[in-house]
């Protein structure tokens, strides 16, 4: 027992740092809410049983939870966050990086090419003259 009051007495200015800073919480009952779900959930997440899995599972929690405490619901914030995702990666794949179908230039930068052909695009793509198609072709390969 005195050990437990020396440890106390030699720790007094932290354990008291509530009463002086009202942004410390008395307790520390939120962050253990917020862990209970990996305590409970341990047995049962098959693919947190190695390191990398534990890494992915304390990153999706760490998510999920802050979530949570600034007042979001957590499956619609990672749905909206996905959908960002996507919508950057597919501007990404259709304007910026290059196709080897389109000669390594980019989807705009095809797009382009195809523009300054003489006629729509379509009458550049739909070419029946043989020679016309190749010079068609060459353009855009440029």
């Amino acid at each position: 027992m005195a050990k437990a009051f020396r440890y106390g007495l030699s720790r007094r200015d932290a354990f008291s740092l509530f009463l002086t800073d009202g942004r410390v919480a008395i307790d520390n009952n939120l962050a253990e809410r917020a862990l209970r779900p990996i305590g409970v959930g341990r047995e049962n997440w098959l693919f947190a049983g190695a390191d990398t899995g534990a890494e992915t599972l304390s990153r999706a929690m760490a998510i999920i939870e802050t979530a949570k405490l600034n007042g979001f619901d957590p499956q619609a914030y990672l749905a909206d966050d996905a959908r960002r995702k996507l919508a950057l990666w597919r501007y990404d794949y259709n304007n910026v990086r290059p196709h080897s179908s389109l000669g390594n230039q980019t989807p705009a930068e095809a797009r382009r090419a195809l523009e300054q052909c003489e006629g729509s695009a379509h009458d550049a793509l739909a070419q029946t003259d043989d020679e016309e198609y190749e010079t068609q072709t060459r353009k855009l390969s440029l």
